[in-house]
């Protein structure tokens, strides 16, 4: 399959530009006309690599290794995840062989924070809340708390992360926050095969499978928290 494509490439025979879906997910739906989809993969780098490895290895330089390596990076929370093999350290290891600069990736991926970011995270990570039985890990932001740390909305996404690092075992995490129009919004991301859409079905969520969002009108940070999080427990339970 793979030499496939660079055949297919390279024969101006076929006319039209195919689609090739290079991507390590289980719900992947093959949509290309070359599909590379490994699901023993932690991310599209690692796939990248091995697509271009097999067919000339040293097609792979120094800005394309660290290019593979950064998505890797990112996607294991620097090869903290579940999907992490003993082959995904042996093509880190190979790309850094070929120059990948993991100091210069790490340092931007997680170096960059600014203080405001990081002293929201500490506002979210002193309201932390777990239930170890539904693998649920849970917070709450005010606006107050946007306000006091100097941080904004989109500051959200990193915090999600650092939740999900200082929590490995969690399936679940949420995180409820007030937005500046002051209504009670959440962030829930969910490990797979967990499906956030089909979770969160019954708050008109938006989103994918991996994370969704969700607003609420009328009710209190408390009020939220009580009603989503007994909700999701409650799906949990029943097993949907």
């Amino acid at each position: 399959m793979k030499n496939c494509a660079f055949i297919f490439l390279q024969n101006k025979a076929f006319g039209i530009q195919p689609i090739i879906n290079i991507d390590h997910s289980p719900e992947n739906e093959h949509y290309g006309q070359i599909n590379v989809v490994d699901l023993t993969a932690s991310a599209c780098g690692e796939v990248c690599h091995d697509l271009i490895a097999s067919i000339e290895d040293g097609l792979i330089d120094e800005e394309i290794a660290t290019a593979f390596l950064t998505g890797m990076i990112a996607k294991t929370k620097s090869f903290k995840t579940k999907n992490v093999t003993p082959k995904t350290f042996q093509t880190a290891s190979r790309l850094i062989a070929k120059g990948a600069k993991r100091e210069h990736i790490v340092q931007n991926l997680y170096r960059t924070r600014s203080i405001d970011t990081l002293r929201l995270w500490g506002r979210a990570l002193a309201r932390l809340k777990i239930d170890e039985q539904a693998k649920i890990v849970w917070t709450m932001l005010s606006q107050q708390d946007f306000m006091l740390s100097r941080a904004q909305e989109n500051d959200l996404p990193e915090v999600i992360d650092e939740l999900i690092t200082t929590s490995p075992d969690a399936k679940i995490v949420v995180l409820i926050y007030e937005n500046s129009e002051r209504n009670i919004c959440a962030i829930v991301r969910v490990e797979k095969p967990m499906d956030a859409i089909t979770l969160c079905a019954a708050f008109h969520a938006s989103g994918v499978r991996e994370e969704v969002r969700l607003c609420f009108t009328n009710k209190t940070v408390a009020q939220v928290e009580k009603e989503l999080i007994e909700h999701l427990k409650e799906k949990i339970k029943t097993g949907v």
